[in-house]
C-alpha cells in the first residue's frame, strides 16, 4: 500500500532538517549567518523538498537538480562571495546531508516497519516529531564530535577585523574567532573581549593609559568617566585578572559580516595572543 504524502507535513519535516544540517555546517565552517538567512535557507530545503512529488527522474537529472538545490540553499544562506570559503561551505553541506540520510537509514534497518518514502533524492518521514528531533540531535552531536576529533578548521577564515570606539575615538585591529574564549563580565553577564594593550593605546592619553594598564592603578580615575574592573580568566596553564572597561561600541566584520555591539566589555592584556596577525580574541558567544 502506498503511503499518504501530507505537503505541510513534507515542508515542516524538510524544513527542521535542513536547519539541523545547516547549523552543523556553521558549526564546522567557522561561518555564522545572519538568523534570517538561517531560517530563509532551511525554509528553502523544506520547499525543495516538493520534488518528491514529482515524476521520477534518472539519475542524471536528479544529481543536477539536487546540486541546484544545495548551491541555492549555501547561497542564501551564508551569501559567501568568495569562491574558494562558498565551495568549502557547498562541500560541508553536502557531505552532512549524506551522513544525515546515512544515520536515517541506520534508524530504519532496526525499526519493525519502513517509515521511509523517497523519490527523486527526497525523503518523506511517517514519523513523530518527538522521533525527528532525537534523530536531528544525534546527527548534530555525532557530527560535532566528528568535527572536534577530524576537522581543522582554518585560522584564517575565522579572523575578523574590529574596530573599538571609545570617548570619540576608534581603533581598529585583527580579531580572532576564538572558541575558547568564553569570559564573561562577572558584572553585567557580557561575553569579554580580550584585547592586547598597544592596540587600544589611541584611545587614551599617556598618563591614564599607564595607569589603566601598565601600572594597574585607578585611583586618578575612580570619579572618572572610566570605570575600569578585573576580570578573572583562565588558561590551560594559569590563571590571572586582566583590567576590563566598556567600550561605546565595536563593529565585527569580514566580506561576509558586520556586527555592531553597543557598550561591549573589553579586556586588555599585555601579553602578545598569539603569534599570528590577529592581536584580539572575539568570545564564542559574541554571535549569538
Amino acid at each position: 500500500m502506498q503511503q499518504v504524502i501530507y505537503v505541510d507535513v513534507l515542508i515542516f519535516l524538510n524544513t527542521i532538517i535542513t536547519f539541523i544540517i545547516l547549523l552543523t555546517t556553521v558549526e564546522i565552517s567557522g561561518v555564522s549567518p545572519k538568523t534570517l538567512r538561517l531560517l530563509t535557507g532551511s525554509l528553502l530545503g523544506g520547499i525543495f523538498s516538493l520534488i518528491i512529488l514529482a515524476p521520477e527522474m534518472n539519475v542524471f537529472f536528479v544529481f543536477a537538480t539536487r546540486l541546484a538545490m544545495s548551491v541555492s540553499i549555501v547561497s542564501v544562506t551564508f551569501n559567501i562571495h568568495k569562491v574558494k570559503k562558498f565551495l568549502r561551505c557547498l562541500a560541508l553541506f553536502v557531505v552532512i546531508s549524506f551522513v544525515f540520510a546515512g544515520i536515517v537509514y541506520f534508524f530504519e534497518s532496526f525499526s519493525s516497519s519502513s517509515f521511509l518514502q523517497m523519490n527523486n533524492s527526497m525523503v518523506y518521514f511517517d514519523v513523530s516529531f518527538l522521533s525527528l528531533v532525537i534523530m536531528c540531535g544525534i546527527v548534530f552531536a555525532v557530527i560535532k564530535i566528528l568535527n572536534k576529533k577530524l576537522f581543522i578548521k582554518t585560522r584564517t577564515d575565522m579572523i575578523y577585523e574590529l574596530e573599538i570606539t571609545f570617548n570619540e575615538k576608534t581603533v581598529s585591529t585583527l580579531a580572532l574567532y576564538d572558541s575558547g574564549n568564553c569570559v564573561q563580565d562577572v558584572y553585567t553577564g557580557k561575553p569579554v573581549i580580550i584585547v592586547n594593550a598597544k592596540e587600544i593605546r589611541d584611545l587614551f592619553d599617556e598618563k591614564t593609559f599607564n595607569s589603566l594598564f601598565v601600572d594597574f592603578s585607578d585611583e586618578e580615575n575612580a570619579t572618572g568617566d572610566i570605570k575600569l574592573r578585573f576580570l578573572p580568566v583562565k588558561s590551560i596553564s594559569s590563571s590571572t585578572l586582566l583590567p576590563a572597561f566598556t567600550a561605546q561600541k565595536i563593529i565585527i566584520s569580514d566580506e561576509n559580516i558586520r556586527k555592531e555591539i553597543l557598550s561591549p566589555c573589553i579586556a586588555v592584556t599585555v601579553d602578545e595572543l598569539g603569534e599570528n596577525s590577529y592581536k584580539a580574541l572575539i568570545n564564542q558567544s559574541i554571535f549569538v
